[in-house]
């Protein structure tokens, strides 16, 4: 089993930028790139968002799919194996020392249950983290380091799945599936046996935005793998997800992730 070191990822780091408590480092997969497919783990805990193509992952007796899309957390000495990853795989790690996660009064689990809880949130995150690091100016560092914050006990403690009231849960699940979809804060509220007051007041609480950001959310979460698809135009994707038009897509997915629709197709 090997034990590889920090901003250490199969395949072949495209960019690896150091970060005062961790590092952000973008992986591709290239005819070039020797993957090996034995057990091994990381020093630090990570998280880990596919950014186009896939790779077969096995943890313990486990086997799992991963797709572009997916936020997959791993712990410090985790286990785990890869397999028939394609060529033109691209992954975003994002991970930090231990020391820092200490600092923060943030342990692994925490993080795990965040990225569980948010990971729509946490995926748009990692791409204001890039981007950031990628633009490298003065204002860089404290960019980072106001990003870093999310990842603190005070957020974790608004934001925690576990502290979660039932309705939230349902609140949640009506959202995640009616995304494309129009829907009521009455129809919400009767979803999830609740009143509208209450969902309105405490929406940002237990969501970490207002609800019409957490929509454009959604619908930029569902965008991104249409966008490294290559299949779509801008005006199918805009369509697709939701959007009232090109503009509004364009304009909304800088917003949230700091990328361009054609800049986030190159990455």
């Amino acid at each position: 089993m090997y034990l590889l070191g920090p901003a250490t990822y199969l395949g072949l780091n495209d960019n690896s930028y150091p970060f005062q408590g961790g590092w952000l480092t973008v992986t591709r997969f290239t005819e070039m790139a020797s993957l090996f497919c034995g057990p091994h783990a990381h020093v630090n805990p990570h998280i880990t968002y596919l950014v186009a193509g896939g790779t077969q992952e096995i943890r313990g007796m486990a086997a799992h799919e991963r797709k572009a899309g997916d936020l997959v957390f791993f712990h410090s000495d985790e286990i785990h194996q890869n397999s028939r990853t394609p060529i033109g795989s691209v992954n975003i790690n994002l991970e930090f020392d231990y020391q820092f996660l200490s600092g923060l009064r943030t342990s692994e689990h925490d993080l795990e249950s965040l990225c569980g809880a948010h990971g729509p949130l946490i995926k748009l995150t990692m791409l204001h983290f890039y981007n950031e690091l990628k633009i490298d100016d003065p204002e860089t560092a404290l960019a980072v380091e106001s990003l870093t914050m999310l990842f603190g006990s005070g957020d974790l403690e608004k934001l925690s799945l576990t502290k979660f009231p039932p309705w939230v849960h349902k609140v949640k699940e009506a959202l995640h599936d009616n995304w494309a979809n129009s829907i009521s804060l009455d129809e919400l509220a009767q979803f999830a046996s609740v009143h509208p007051v209450t969902i309105s007041r405490y929406f940002p609480r237990f969501f970490g935005t207002n609800m019409g950001e957490y929509r454009r959310v959604l619908k930029i979460e569902r965008a991104l793998p249409l966008l490294k698809s290559n299949r779509y135009s801008f005006a199918e994707i805009s369509y697709l997800c939701g959007f009232a038009d090109q503009s509004h897509f364009i304009r909304t997915m800088k917003r949230l992730t700091g990328f361009l629709p054609v800049a986030y197709q190159k990455m």
